[in-house]
């Protein structure tokens, strides 16, 4: 089950509103124990191995990686992020804002997947 953070203000799900797994997504969970907020107010996300099974969907999820959505709409403001992103297989940061009732659409301020063939897949 995940958990909720408060940051900045606002409530966050440490996974996705819709749950820890993305199905067609199965190398890696979304983890609460790989987010962190440090002494100075910035959310770490994190990527490490942390094995978990999914009996509902019998998969086994060998990353846990960090994942933050809010649970509360944004109306205007400013988004911005610092990142050091990371390298190694399967890794997909990402940094996007979506429509709270309905999905898409979604805008992608940037992915950055961890090959050059631009998939999380390979």
């Amino acid at each position: 089950m995940s958990e909720k953070i408060k940051w900045c203000g606002y409530e966050w799900l440490t996974q996705e509103r819709w749950g820890q797994i993305h199905p067609v997504k199965p190398k890696a969970w979304y983890d609460d124990t790989a987010i962190e907020i440090n002494d100075d107010g910035y959310l770490i996300l994190k990527t490490h191995k942390n094995q978990k099974y999914f009996p509902k969907l019998d998969i086994k999820a060998n990353i846990g990686v960090g994942l933050v959505s809010c649970t509360e709409k944004f109306k205007y403001g400013r988004f911005e992020i610092e990142a050091k992103l990371p390298e190694g297989p399967y890794l997909w940061p990402a940094f996007w804002t979506w429509a709270f009732e309905s999905w898409p659409p979604e805008i992608d301020i940037f992915e950055a997947y961890s090959n050059k063939r631009g998939s999380y897949f390979n």
